[in-house]
C-alpha cells in the first residue's frame, strides 16, 4: 500500500504544494551550473594582472574541482585553458612548484579528452619538459611529484623512467632509484637514457664504496657504469652528454687504477677518457665543458703541454660562449669563473713545462714557452712578468754558480757538485770530467765510491730490462729490472721494505706493487718522468715505484728507497690519491726512518731560524717550490717532523684515521677535526708549543 494511503486525510498534500516544494528543490545538473565559472575566470585574471600568479592557479584549481559531465563545454574550455597558460606563465617565471601542482590536476582533467588530443598531448609534454628542468635544476623532490603524477597517467617513454631514477637518486632515495632504474630496464632493456642514469647511479655509488675502502665494490660498479656508457654510445652514436659521462668514468677509474698501482692500466684509460672527451666535443663543438673536463684530468696526470693546448681550446669556447646576448646573469658568471680557471690552469701548465726546462738548464727554452704563451694569450703578460724575472735570477745563479765550481779545479767537493750540476742539465759529457777531476782532489763530504757511482750514471746503458714477478708473502710484486742488478738480492731488501710497511699501515694493498729499476742515474732522469732532481734516488708515480742501479749503493740506502717509495703507494691507496703532499712524504719518510736524532738536529735548526711553514700553505708552498731542492728540503723535514709529533702525541691509529678522512673527500681542516676531534688551528697550536 503507497505511504500517502496510510496518512488521515487531513495529512495529504496537495498537488500545488508539492509542484511547489519540486520547485524549490534544485536539480542536480542545476546546482552545478549554479557554479558562477565566469566570476572564477574574472578572479583568476585580475590575479595575473597583479602577477600574482599562484593565487591564479589557486583559483582556478578550485574551479576545475566544480567541472563534471553536466558542465558546459565553454566553461570547462574556458577553464582547462585558462589554467595551463597560467601554468606556462609560472614555469617562465621559474615559480615551479604552483605549476606542478596545476599541470598535475590537468593531468587528472584530460585523462579523457575533453578538448580533444591536442591539448591533452600538450599538458603531458609541458610536465614532461618541466620534470627534466627541475632534474637538471636540481629540484628532485619537485621532480618526483611531477613524474609520478605523469607516470600514474602512464608510464611513457624511457626517458621519463630515467628521469624518475636520477631524481631518486639526487634526493638521496637510493633504493627507490635502483628499483625505478630495474623496472625501466625491464621494459626498456636498450635505452641509452637509462644505461646513461644507470652509470650514474653506479658513479655516485663507487664513492660512496671508496669512503668506506671498499674498493672492490667501487671498481666493480666503475667497470659497470662504464660498461653502461659505451653500450649507450654504441645505441645513441651522437649523444654527445653520454660521451662526456663516459669520459667522466673513465677520467674516475683512471683515478682509481692510480690510486690502486695498476700502472698498466692507469695508462690506458687515460688514453680512453681523452677519447671519449674529444668525441663529445667534436659531436657538440660550442660546448666547451667536455674539453675543460678534460684539461682537469690532463692537468692531475701532469701532462702540461697538451693540458695547456686543451684548456686553451676550452677558454675560447666559454669566451664565445659568453658573448651570447640570452644569457642569464646566474649562467654569466658561472661562465666567468670558468674562464678564470682556465687562465690559472693555462698559466700553471706553461710554469711546470718552463721549470722543467729550466731544472734542464735549457733557460732559453724556458723562456720561449713563456713568450709563445704570451703571443697565444697577451692577457697572460702581466702575470708572466714576475716569473720571466724568477728565470732570469735563476739563470744568472746557474751561471755564477758553474763559473764559481769550475774555478775550483783542486776542490773534490765543488767538482762533484759542478759534475750534478750538469748532470740535471742533461749534459752528461760535460758533467765526466768534474767528476774525472773529484777522484783526484780533495774530498770532504763525498766518497770515492759516490763519485764511482756518478761516473757511472752519465753513461748512456742500452735500455733492455728483465721482467720478473714474485711474491712476498700474500703481495705480489712485478719486477721491471736493469740486467745490472742482482735480482737475488732486490729481492731480500723488497721482503725487509715490505715488512716495514706492513708494520706501519693495516692494509692489504689490492693489485701488485709494480717496481722499475733503471739502468743508471742518466736512464732515470731521462725516462723516469719529467721535473726530477739531479739528487733523487726513487719516485712513486701513477702506481708505479722507480729507482736506478748504482754499482756502490749500500744495503740500507737501498732499504731506505725502497721502504720510502713504497709507502707512498700506501698512502695513495689508503687515502684514493687525495692526501696532501705534507702527509704523503711525511708517512714516507717516517715509515722509512723513523725520526733520527740528525733530522731532530735539523729541525730544532730550522725552527730556530724561524723558516716553519704554516699547515694550510704547506699544499700551495710544495707546489711553488717544485725544482727548489733547497726549499724542498725545508719542506720535506718539516712535514717529516709533523707526522713523528702525530705519532708520537696522538698514536699511529689516529694517523690512519686522517688518511681515511681524506680518502672520504674531505678537506685538510674537516679532516684534522674528523680523525683527531680537534679544529685544526688548535692541533697546529699545540704542535708549536710541543
Amino acid at each position: 500500500m503507497p505511504v500517502a494511503a496510510l496518512r488521515p486525510s487531513h495529512m495529504r498534500t496537495s498537488p500545488i504544494l508539492v509542484l511547489f516544494a519540486l520547485l524549490l528543490v534544485p536539480h542536480p545538473a542545476q546546482a552545478q551550473r549554479g557554479y558562477d565559472f565566469g566570476r572564477a575566470l574574472e578572479q583568476a585574471r585580475q590575479s595575473r594582472e597583479r602577477r600574482d600568479l599562484g593565487q591564479a592557479v589557486e583559483v582556478l584549481l578550485e574551479a576545475s574541482k566544480h567541472i563534471d559531465a553536466q558542465t558546459a563545454q565553454a566553461a570547462r574550455k574556458s577553464v582547462l585553458e585558462a589554467l595551463l597558460a597560467t601554468c606556462k606563465q609560472l614555469v617562465e617565471k621559474r615559480s615551479y612548484e604552483p605549476a606542478v601542482r596545476g599541470l598535475s590536476a590537468l593531468l587528472v582533467l584530460t585523462a579523457d579528452n575533453p578538448l580533444g588530443p591536442g591539448f591533452s598531448i600538450q599538458v603531458r609534454l609541458q610536465l614532461d619538459q618541466l620534470a627534466m628542468t627541475l632534474v637538471l635544476g636540481a629540484q628532485p623532490d619537485l621532480a618526483i611529484r611531477a613524474l609520478l603524477a605523469l607516470m600514474a597517467d602512464g608510464p611513457g617513454p624511457p626517458m621519463r623512467w630515467a628521469l624518475l631514477s636520477r631524481a631518486y637518486l639526487e634526493s638521496g632515495q637510493i633504493d627507490r632509484a635502483t628499483d625505478t632504474l630495474r623496472r625501466g630496464l625491464d621494459q626498456f632493456p636498450s635505452s641509452p637514457e637509462l644505461l646513461f642514469v644507470r652509470a650514474t647511479l653506479s658513479g655516485s655509488l663507487s664513492e660512496q664504496a671508496i669512503g668506506r675502502a671498499n674498493y672492490g665494490a667501487a671498481r666493480a660498479m666503475l667497470e659497470q657504469a662504464a660498461a653502461d656508457l659505451e653500450r649507450a654510445c654504441e645505441l645513441e652514436t651522437a649523444a654527445p652528454g653520454i660521451w662526456r659521462a663516459l669520459g667522466k668514468i673513465r677520467g674516475s677509474l683512471w683515478v682509481y687504477y692510480r690510486a690502486t698501482g695498476h700502472f698498466d692500466e692507469a695508462v690506458e684509460m687515460q688514453r680512453r677518457a681523452e677519447h671519449a672527451y674529444l668525441r663529445a666535443s667534436e659531436l657538440d663543438p660550442d660546448n666547451p665543458d667536455a674539453l675543460f673536463e678534460l684539461g682537469e684530468l690532463l692537468m692531475a696526470a701532469e701532462d702540461w703541454a697538451w693540458a695547456r693546448e686543451i684548456v686553451s681550446q676550452s677558454r675560447w669556447r666559454y669566451q664565445r660562449l659568453k658573448a651570447s646576448p640570452d644569457l642569464g646573469a646566474e649562467l654569466r658568471t658561472a661562465i666567468e669563473e670558468r674562464i678564470q680557471t682556465c687562465e690559472r690552469h693555462m698559466l700553471i701548465a706553461v710554469r711546470r713545462r718552463a721549470l722543467q726546462a729550466a731544472l734542464r738548464g735549457r733557460f732559453g727554452r724556458a723562456r720561449q714557452l713563456v713568450y709563445e704563451s704570451i703571443r697565444t694569450d697577451p692577457a697572460a703578460r702581466q702575470r708572466s712578468h714576475a716569473f720571466l724575472h724568477i728565470l732570469g735570477l735563476k739563470q744568472r745563479a746557474f751561471q755564477l754558480r758553474v763559473q764559481e765550481l769550475e774555478s775550483r779545479t783542486g776542490h773534490g767537493d765543488s767538482q762533484v757538485m759542478l759534475g750534478d750540476l750538469w748532470m740535471q742539465a742533461g749534459r752528461y759529457d760535460l758533467a765526466r770530467e768534474p767528476y774525472l777531476r773529484a777522484l783526484d782532489g780533495r774530498l770532504e763530504h763525498y766518497t770515492q765510491a759516490q763519485i764511482e757511482d756518478r761516473l757511472y750514471g752519465t753513461r748512456d746503458l742500452h735500455a733492455s730490462s728483465e721482467r720478473i714477478h714474485s711474491v712476498i708473502g700474500e703481495q705480489v710484486f712485478e719486477l721491471d729490472l736493469c740486467p745490472q742488478l742482482d735480482a737475488g738480492r732486490l729481492h731480500g731488501l723488497l721482503e725487509k721494505a715490505h715488512a716495514m710497511n706492513m708494520g706501519v699501515f693495516p692494509h692489504q694493498l689490492l693489485g701488485p706493487l709494480q717496481i722499475k729499476v733503471f739502468a743508471n742515474r742518466r736512464a732515470f732522469l731521462e725516462r723516469g718522468g719529467g721535473g726530477l732532481d739531479v739528487h733523487q734516488q726513487g719516485v712513486y708515480a701513477f702506481g708505479q715505484v722507480c729507482t736506478y742501479h748504482e754499482p756502490h749503493r749500500g744495503q740500507a740506502e737501498w732499504l731506505d728507497i725502497l721502504a720510502h717509495e713504497i709507502a707512498h703507494r700506501y698512502i695513495d691507496e689508503m687515502s684514493y690519491a687525495r692526501s696532501p703532499r705534507w702527509l704523503s712524504e711525511g708517512l714516507a719518510l717516517w715509515t722509512s726512518q723513523g725520526w733520527p736524532k740528525r733530522c731532530q738536529r735539523r729541525f730544532a735548526g730550522l725552527r730556530a731560524e724561524r723558516k716553519l711553514t704554516r699547515w694550510r700553505d704547506l699544499e700551495r708552498r710544495f707546489r711553488e717550490q717544485r725544482g727548489n731542492a733547497h726549499e724542498l728540503n725545508r719542506l720535506y723535514l718539516q712535514s717529516h717532523q709533523m707526522v713523528a709529533w702525530l705519532v708520537d702525541r696522538f698514536g699511529r691509529e689516529q694517523l690512519i684515521s686522517l688518511l681515511a678522512a681524506f680518502r672520504q673527500g674531505k678537506k685538510q681542516d674537516e679532516a684534522i677535526q674528523m680523525a683527531y676531534r680537534i679544529p685544526a688551528r688548535v692541533l697546529e697550536g699545540m704542535w708549536i708549543q710541543e
